[in-house]
């Protein structure tokens, strides 16, 4: 796995979502960086706002779509940590062979080890309405 060499050092609580990364190191004052991507398997290379993911889900629900807002590197665990906005599926489109979706308001954070499927998928604007 590699990840950019750039990235800026986050001020706790100027995330909206910090509490949710706190919860998944278990620790009071990690040092977390931002990343500009993640690459897995030299193959495929998760983005902010770019890269759509199958989160893990806890529950009935195994895996849900969630838009990649953010990408995390604990310096203290060695962790990469993702948050995404979820995503509502409202019904497939058989002509563009594509989902319809919905944003939602909910942010979901997990562990990048927690994936259980690498691939990555975007969203397209529609071009018909």
């Amino acid at each position: 796995m590699k990840f950019s060499k750039v990235s800026s050092k986050i001020v706790q609580d100027s995330l909206p979502y910090w509490g949710k990364i706190i919860s998944i190191l278990q620790q009071d004052n990690p040092e977390i960086v931002h990343l500009q991507w993640v690459e897995m398997n030299s193959t495929c290379r998760i983005r902010p706002n770019e890269s759509i993911l199958i989160c893990p889900m806890q529950g009935a629900v195994r895996c849900k779509f969630g838009k990649v807002i953010g990408l995390f590197h604990c310096k203290d665990t060695d962790k990469i940590l993702i948050a995404c906005q979820m995503i509502r599926t409202k019904k497939f489109n058989h002509r563009y062979q594509a989902f319809d979706v919905q944003l939602q308001e909910n942010v979901l954070a997990f562990d990048l080890s927690s994936l259980e499927c690498s691939k990555t998928y975007t969203i397209h604007k529609p071009c018909y309405d």
